[in-house]
């Protein structure tokens, strides 16, 4: 695949629980963000709820990419020696993406509401 991924900024934000599209409104101090289907997060709500669906994506993606690496080291047994080095290639490849994603879930990420600037302390 060579298709270069540019990330513009997003114009909306998608619900952590059922992926609709959300609005922002807000009350005084406090901003809101609700689904067409009535979910509702606070701001900060909304940070933790939106962590842990993007941490289920990564381990989604993490178990596809175990699981091509399974199915490619399978089919290098049973392939002759002219494919099997394709099929043991695609194997380590898998593997060694694996160990990006491993590395995203396994390290602390950053708490922005629970944690103050350096220039604040």
């Amino acid at each position: 695949m060579t298709t270069e991924f540019k990330l513009a900024r997003p114009r909306a934000m998608t619900c952590p629980d059922c992926g609709g599209a959300l609005s922002q409104s807000q009350a005084g101090q406090l901003t809101r963000f609700t689904c067409h289907i009535g979910h509702a997060y606070t701001a900060e709500v909304m940070l933790a709820a939106q962590f842990v669906v993007m941490e289920q994506f990564i381990e989604t993606a993490l178990r596809a990419l175990n699981e091509r690496a399974a199915l490619c080291h399978f089919m290098g047994q049973k392939a002759d020696d002219k494919q099997q080095c394709r099929w043991l290639a695609a194997h380590d490849e898998a593997l060694s993406r694996t160990a990006v994603l491993k590395q995203l879930l396994e390290s602390e990420w950053l708490q922005p509401s629970a944690q103050a600037c350096e220039a604040d302390s």
